[in-house]
């Protein structure tokens, strides 16, 4: 899996793919997608992989984001719904050549944090499902604009379905996630993938209604004086 650009490649599929195994979505009300704004809010930064590393986990380091009991499903949530939950922040596009993503920004109070929620265009389609969420922690002069506004002060404490962080400590992470799949600078990068069975909207042309598809999912973190200050989380469903 390559980068294209600074963002990381799509993987051609057929969408949507529904999962056969029901995914809960706790307290989510699916909202029309925000209005787009331009010029664009602080892109979302990237980390320094040209290439994804060879996957490593059995377990996959990433499906969503929690806040409290509310959970953001990667490859299932909307941008939509994230402003439904998060609170009002313009919707931002970026495209150049084969890159083409949109993006929410938010930031968090007291805490100095952004947080940026993201569908690529190809994988993440029309209808905008978030297919990836970056956070990095940012100076005081870096404070709340109308463009990256603070998140509703309910969520203000954000993290990762596997209980990391900014400022998870690099012990904490290789405990909770194992030992990391590759290591750049100072950066660290845990990958996992799996085939799984997944439902289609209409039958192939053997008359099946299911796909044997590849889930993959990584997790690249900044590490800076032993905890993470920077984080980007994926995860990509395809043939």
């Amino acid at each position: 899996m390559k980068l294209r650009g600074d963002r990381y490649c799509k993987r051609r599929v057929r969408r949507p793919i529904r999962l056969i195994s029901a995914l809960g979505i706790l307290g989510c009300v699916f909202a029309s997608t925000p209005t787009l704004a331009a010029p664009a809010t602080p892109r979302p930064p990237s980390d320094p992989w040209d290439e994804l590393p060879a996957a490593t986990l059995e377990a996959q380091p990433v499906s969503g984001l929690t806040f409290g009991k509310l959970k953001v499903w990667l490859e299932f949530n909307t941008l939509g719904d994230v402003a439904k939950i998060s609170g009002s922040s313009p919707l931002s596009h970026y495209e150049d050549n084969d890159v083409s993503y949109d993006w929410l920004c938010y930031d968090t109070e007291g805490h100095h944090q952004r947080l940026w929620f993201i569908s690529d265009t190809d994988n993440g389609g029309p209808q905008h499902t978030v297919t990836s969420i970056e956070a990095m922690r940012v100076d005081a002069a870096s404070a709340s604009t109308d463009n990256c506004p603070l998140i509703s002060e309910a969520l203000a404490a954000p993290e990762l379905d596997r209980g990391v962080w900014l400022g998870t400590s690099q012990a904490d992470l290789e405990k909770k996630l194992g030992e990391a799949s590759s290591s750049l600078q100072d950066w660290l990068s845990f990958y996992a993938n799996h085939r799984m069975v997944a439902a289609r909207d209409t039958p192939d042309e053997n008359g099946s209604m299911e796909d044997d598809v590849l889930e993959s999912s990584y997790l690249n973190v900044r590490v800076v004086e032993g905890r993470v200050v920077q984080l980007v989380a994926g995860k990509l469903t395809g043939q």
